[in-house]
């Protein structure tokens, strides 16, 4: 990403909203658009990802509710990874002398454990945890 940062973040954003655009006007709900989650597809339990891109389908077109019965940890946690690669990108264009961004290890170990009980507790087949599963 050094030889050509500008170039690097140009290409990222471009693909991510093409990506988008796509998101948006095909509907993930329908069958046969979108790959299935191969996690879901070999065990038929919901990894921590099931409902993500049907939840960024209903964000694009204004239904955070919706969203968030979707997937409630992308809907919580993705504002926060947004942040991050913007600010990683705006460092890496406009201002290198800005200080990386670093994540402790206590940090990532608490988000790999939200991580994991999250994926446990949206297979529970018990009230209130089936909530958890991407209607």
């Amino acid at each position: 990403m050094k030889k050509y940062p500008r170039l690097t973040v140009a290409l990222i954003v471009l693909a991510v909203g093409v990506l988008l655009v796509a998101l948006y006007f095909r509907d993930p709900h329908q069958k046969g658009l979108y790959p299935p989650c191969p996690f879901y597809f070999l065990t038929g339990l919901y990894c921590p990802g099931c409902g993500s891109m049907r939840a960024m389908h209903e964000l694009l077109h204004g239904h955070p509710l919706a969203a968030l019965r979707l997937n409630p940890l992308l809907f919580l946690l993705g504002p926060f990874v947004l942040a991050a690669i913007v600010y990683q990108g705006w460092r890496d264009l406009f201002r290198p002398a800005w200080k990386p961004l670093e994540i402790s290890n206590r940090l990532s170990w608490f988000l790999v454990a939200v991580i994991l009980v999250y994926w446990v507790i949206r297979n529970l087949p018990w009230s209130p945890f089936t909530l958890l599963a991407p209607h």
